[in-house]
Parts: C-alpha cells; structure tokens; sequence
C-alpha cells in the first residue's frame, strides 16, 4: 500500500471487498448511531474570558430541524470549575459574539430580536442583573462587537452600501431595496451566491457607537477600504520562524512572555506555546482531537488557557488548560453522557510511505459492532480544495461515523497537498490540481495520483 493511482477528478470511490455492507447492531448497551443523535446535540460555541480571569461566557445552540424551534442562548461558567455552567439569556431570538466589558461587569453581543429586523448589539449587565438593551439601530445586520479599553464605546461590524456616507443613508438605500417592486438581481462582478445565499453590493465597515447607546459612526465612510488602515513604523518580528505549521487562533500570557497558539498538526489541531520574543514552538499537551478558540485572561493570578475542545466521538466543549501541569479540565459537559452512549470508537491511524518516499498519514473509522475476523466494504473518502486536512473531529457535513455505520470502513487520508504536515507538503499538491494558463483557460490535469 505504497502507491495508489486515481483520476484527480474522483471524489470517492467504494472498494468492495465483501458482496455488501450490512447493517451492524449496536455492542453491548450502546446506542446506535443516527443523523438525529448527532445532528441533535448542543452545540457550544467560542469561549469568551472575562478580563479579570473570573468568569467565562459562551453560546450554547439548541439545534432543530425546525429552524424557527432552535434556541440559541448565553451561558457563563466560573473559569476555576467551582460551580456547573448557568443560562445567561432566556430568549426566542439566537445570541452571538459575546465580549467581555474591560471592567469585566458587562457583556456585548449579537442578536436579533422582537423588534429588530436585523441583528443587533445588545448590552448586559452581568454583575448588577437585569434586561439586556439595545445600543444600536443598524439598517444592516451589527455583529462581532468590541469594548474600547475605557468601556466607553463599542466597535463593531455591519454591511454598508456603496456611496452611503452614514447610518441614515444606509437606512434609505435598505428601505428602498426592501420595497421595490422588482426582485432582478443585476450583478456586474463575482462572486454572486455563497452556498445558499445570494451577494449584494454591501461591504463590511468598521462602526462606533456609545456604550450606553446613541447615533453610531461609519470609521470606513467615504474611503475604498473594507477594513481600517492602522499607522505602523515599527518593526515586524517572526515569532515562529522555525514552526512548520499555518498558525490559526492565539493568545499571549499576562506576563507577555508567552505566546499559545492552535495549529493544524498531522490530523489535529494542538495547542503550542512560543516565548513572545520568538524561539522554539513546544507542545502545550499531548492531546487528540481540535482545539478552537483559546483565550488566556489577563487578569487572572497565573497562566491559565480557556478554550474550545473537542474530537470525532466528542462534541467541543469549554475546558481550562494549565500550561505548568499540563492538565486539561472541562468546565462544561452539555453531550458528554450523549456521546458515551453512542456506539462509535475514536478513529485509528496509520501512515505508509508514499511513491516519493514520504509519509502519508490516514485515518480509519470503523463501524458500529465491528468485527475483526470480518471483511467490510471500504469507503475512501476525498477531501476536496486540497489545501484541508482530515481532523479527529466531529463535522456535521462529512460525518465519518455516520458514513461507517452502515458497515463500511472509511478511509481518509490525508493526501499531498493537505495541509497539517508542512508549507513543502502542502505546496506539492498545486501542480496536480490544475492551474490557470495564461490565456485564462484551466490546464487539465494530470491524474498521476501518485500519493
């Protein structure tokens, strides 16, 4: 299993190695697995720190195949595991995109209420109780707020029409849009849809509002950017010149000395420290699965890493790392007796050396039940863009288990051109993806699929 050849254009391909899958039944007391037991469960969203280190916010989905009976709420958990996580809000409308006040009392964030026809910034007073209020009247939908290191303002995203120089013109030209007659859309550039929603002309724009609310201001009015153009003449250090590995989400400790940082890495997604200054990129854990968002809060006594973890047979959840032990605990656990009841088992892993003398690293997941004195159908399973990794990690889209549990055994692997093993790794998959000529036509390409 040294080379295998396929057509580039293949997306999957079933290697029958038995007359056909057969549906397994469950081990034991477990429960088998189905689109509803997975599709079902809670889904906790990006930890959100509050600057004194004491507390942490977080959305939680209640997920519904109804989308007008899904449930989309905030939840605030003690970052020292002291007590379980409490419901935060309690309401019809979906939450998102809490931030934490600099005096870590009140927190900001998206939704979309009542009374809104977008979404909109809401402020909640943590500390002293109470109705979370509005502080905007955005014609387009406000998200992704941000305090001002005085508490006094709030920054935060919206849409913006092209030739609106404030609020009350982006309110007409979306008034106007909503009531014409004629629903043509007229498009003159790319791209025009995303998935299933269809572009406008809107841009993103960077707006300023007061805390306690009030007329808001378009930083980006009468200028060609889509973001703000910040002054800068100092100098721009590598921290991680060394580091083989795209860096994605990161964090730097109270003390400044220490940088975290989430890369992809042979499968998973870790967590690594660097000092601030640069040098050499250690792991932080020796873990399995993704992590997501890390925070690190500045205010608290020592070092302690708040993140998103989870894994292909563990829905991602809330948990505090401490960088000196190396120990992770879960602050929250909304599916992990959900989990523990289903008949799955973590993917296992090998690698091969590929027809150039490189290792290939793969994952296999095998079905509920399985038997090894048996033979399965096996299900190789491509991943596309080229420039991706296969993770031990839980997707709603691609959902290995879900694929296995009729009686296959799935196969991923990570061929070249993925990312998570090195900028070399992931750059020799370009010339077998097919490149642009000159002329503006797509070369065709080679299907040497030598892996």
């Amino acid at each position: 299993m040294n080379r295998f050849s396929m057509p580039a254009t293949l997306l999957a391909v079933i290697l029958a190695v038995s007359p056909g899958p057969s549906i397994a039944q469950p081990s034991g007391s477990k429960q088998p697995l189905t689109h509803e037991a997975i599709f079902l469960m809670e889904r906790v969203g990006a930890p959100a720190v509050s600057p004194d280190g004491k507390w942490v916010v977080f959305p939680v989905t209640e997920p519904a195949y109804d989308e007008k009976k899904e449930v989309a709420d905030l939840w605030i958990v003690p970052v020292d595991g002291s007590a379980k996580p409490r419901r935060l809000t309690s309401n019809k409308a979906a939450e998102s995109g809490p931030a934490w006040s600099p005096d870590s009392r009140e927190i900001a964030f998206s939704s979309r209420r009542e009374d809104d026809d977008v979404s909109q910034i809401y402020v909640l007073d943590v500390a002293g109780g109470g109705e979370a209020h509005r502080v905007t009247s955005s014609p387009l939908a406000a998200r992704a707020p941000v305090w001002s290191p005085d508490g006094q303002s709030i920054l935060y995203q919206a849409g913006s029409y092209p030739g609106a120089a404030d609020p009350d013109a982006n309110k007409k030209i979306a008034a106007e849009r909503k009531d014409a007659k004629s629903k043509v859309r007229i498009y003159d550039s790319f791209p025009i849809r995303r998935w299933d929603r269809w572009l406008d002309d809107a841009q993103t724009h960077l707006f300023v509002v007061p805390a306690t609310g009030g007329a808001a201001r378009d930083l980006l009015a009468g200028t060609r950017l889509a973001c703000a153009a910040w002054p800068w003449s100092g100098e721009v250090t590598t921290v991680t010149p060394k580091f083989d590995r795209s860096v994605a989400d990161f964090a730097i400790a109270p003390d400044g000395r220490t940088l975290y940082l989430t890369a992809e890495d042979s499968g998973y997604v870790k967590l690594f420290s660097v000092p601030a200054r640069g040098g050499d990129v250690t792991p932080v854990l020796d873990s399995r699965g993704a992590f997501g968002t890390i925070e690190v809060p500045g205010g608290a006594g020592r070092t302690v890493v708040v993140a998103s973890w989870g894994s292909s047979v563990n829905p991602a959840e809330v948990v505090r790392i401490d960088p000196v032990t190396k120990r992770q605990t879960s602050l929250t656990s909304f599916n992990v007796d959900k989990a523990a009841a289903l008949d799955w088992q973590p993917p296992r892993e090998f690698s091969f050396t590929g027809a150039k003398g490189r290792p290939i690293h793969s994952f296999v997941v095998l079905p509920p039940g399985f038997d090894p004195a048996r033979k399965y159908p096996l299900l190789v399973l491509i991943h596309g863009g080229h420039a991706n990794m296969w993770r031990d990690q839980i997707s709603l889209r691609w959902n290995y288990h879900l694929l296995a549990s009729p009686g296959y055994v799935v196969l991923l692997t990570d061929y070249r051109g993925s990312t998570g093993y090195g900028e070399q790794f992931t750059r020799r998959g370009e010339p077998a993806m097919g490149a642009i000529s000159p002329t503006g036509s797509r070369r065709r390409p080679r299907a040497t699929g030598a892996w």
